[in-house]
């Protein structure tokens, strides 16, 4: 046999065995992405909540969910167990004859999301809620780091988290930026840095894959001194829900005088749908009609619904607890409403 007929019999051999050995790799390829379907399913190798991947690679979970924007569809709480416990959420909806469908809590940025107090709520028909501070172990994070993506560990693990829970929730972040008691409010940031951060938290959980997120931009209602709610606007793409602080402290106080101008200017700016994020109305002889003012008063504005601070503190006695005048107002106009419940 000639050199040259030889060389030729042993590249074709070896091109052969190149060529079986690409084949079983395949197989062996697709074998072990059935038995990984198999164990956890689809999402364990497409990127879902299932997997098990570095909290560093971009959209490590998608989770989409939404919530309904129906005016007059929303009762929701706080309480100051949460997010520790649900039974004062609880405690509440069987005082009022109400089942909350909005269960918020407060936490800092350094706090990991509570998906158990999430899923909490979620069985009990509500949708967690929650305002994310810019603390980290108590101290005030600068907003321009935060902007810069010195923060985007904690912002990612949080939105890994809630992406897995995989829910709607919705968050607000750096809450009441238009008042001075925040140390990320106008005394101490201006509106370009705090809507920089704003902008850039959002596109961290998006990145994250976390897009059954509410977003509610929550401003303080408007007072004179201060800066228009219009200067924090962070763009109508970033935001899906507005949510307005305020309270009746006094009993003169109705829903006009505390959120009327502040309703005036947002709708300015934009239609985005309105929550009352954060309110109570202070115990006096004339509770039970100012109930009755804040449940007609949404609804006639075509707000979404309240958010109820049922705690007491220096600013005022919120809870609803053992006063029975102010508690059957309560279920009286809460039930001409038609609630949305999760699940």
């Amino acid at each position: 046999m000639s050199p040259t007929r030889s060389a030729r019999r042993a590249r074709t051999a070896a091109l052969a065995a190149a060529l079986v050995g690409i084949v079983a790799i395949a197989v062996s390829v697709v074998v072990t992405e059935f038995a990984i379907r198999q164990h956890h399913g689809p999402a364990a190798v497409t990127g879902g909540p299932a997997a098990e991947q570095p909290s560093s690679s971009p959209g490590r979970h998608r989770a989409y969910a939404s919530l309904p924007a129906r005016p007059s569809s929303y009762v929701g709480v706080y309480e100051g167990g949460s997010p520790g416990s649900y039974q004062q959420v609880s405690q509440f909806g069987r005082a009022t004859g109400t089942s909350p469908n909005i269960a918020l809590y407060f936490s800092s940025l350094s706090e990991p999301f509570q998906s158990g107090f999430a899923a909490d709520a979620w069985a009990h028909g509500a949708t967690p809620a929650v305002q994310i501070d810019p603390l980290i172990a108590g101290a005030p994070a600068s907003l321009s780091e935060l902007a810069a993506g010195r923060f985007d560990p904690l912002i990612r693990a949080y939105a890994d988290r809630v992406a897995s829970f995989g829910h709607p929730v919705i968050i607000g972040f750096a809450h009441e930026p238009n008042g001075f008691w925040y140390p990320w409010g106008e005394n101490d940031v201006k509106p370009a840095v705090w809507i920089a951060a704003w902008r850039h938290f959002v596109d961290v959980f998006r990145q994250q894959g976390a897009d059954n997120v509410i977003w509610l931009w929550t401003m303080n209602l408007e007072s004179s001194g201060t800066l228009p709610i219009s200067d924090w606007w962070p763009g109508a793409s970033y935001v899906t829900w507005i949510g307005l602080d305020g309270y009746y402290a006094t009993a003169a106080d109705t829903f006009n005088s505390i959120f009327g101008s502040a309703l005036h200017t947002i709708r300015k700016v934009t239609r985005t749908p309105v929550l009352i994020s954060e309110t109570a109305v202070a115990d006096s002889p004339s509770q039970p009609q100012q109930i009755r003012n804040l449940f007609t008063a949404v609804r006639r504005r075509g707000c979404l619904g309240f958010i109820w601070f049922d705690k007491s503190t220096p600013r005022g006695a919120w809870r609803l607890d053992g006063d029975e005048p102010a508690i059957r107002t309560f279920r009286r106009q809460a039930a001409r409403w038609t609630l949305e419940h999760a699940g």
